[in-house]
């Protein structure tokens, strides 16, 4: 990687297409720069979701585990759907030792039509907070 500054990829800064091809389902890729460490990586979503919510329907990812943070960190969730009415959020957040446990989910309001925008997505993650 000779050549690179600031990140990892053909171009300075940038994580290329060939790195991102790279990541696994379920599992956490980590970048330490300075005194700041993040983790990236997804989970999907089940092929059902479940509309138990009086206000829509959610569809959970596996829970994921990061460590090696000083302090609790941030944690950001992203998915692709056509419905703009998705997000991802986060349950069973907890921050033990340099740990940290969290369940990303994904949550739409509305009618069955947007059920299906949260089945089987990638929920892209990231985790960005103080290195040990």
């Amino acid at each position: 990687m000779s050549g690179l500054t600031g990140g990892i990829g053909a171009k300075s800064g940038v994580i290329g297409t060939t790195q991102l091809a790279t990541f696994s389902n379920n599992t956490l890729q980590y970048l330490n720069i300075g005194n700041m460490l993040i983790a990236t990586g997804y989970t999907t979503s089940g092929a059902s979701s479940s509309n138990s919510l009086p206000e829509g329907y959610y569809n959970y990812g596996t829970a994921l585990t990061a460590t090696g943070f000083a302090s609790q960190p941030m944690l950001f969730g992203s998915l692709i759907t056509n419905y703009f009415e998705c997000s991802v959020m986060f349950d069973s957040v907890s921050f033990s030792g340099s740990t940290i446990s969290f369940r990303p989910f994904l949550g739409a309001s509305g009618n069955d039509a947007r059920s299906a925008a949260l089945n089987s997505r990638k929920i892209h993650v990231l985790v960005i907070g103080e290195a040990l």
